[in-house]
């Protein structure tokens, strides 16, 4: 299949007044053609 986008150690972090907040800490995945995916958050 073709891949059609590629993420490698995706990382979102943010600072609080609590400290450092890791949200996304290393994330890698990869969609091919025809996959369907689905994404949640908060």
């Amino acid at each position: 299949m073709t891949e059609l986008l590629k993420v490698n150690k995706l990382a979102t972090y943010f600072n609080t007044e609590s400290g450092l907040v890791k949200a996304v800490d290393g994330v890698s995945y990869h969609i091919d053609e025809q996959e369907i995916i689905g994404l949640v958050g908060e």
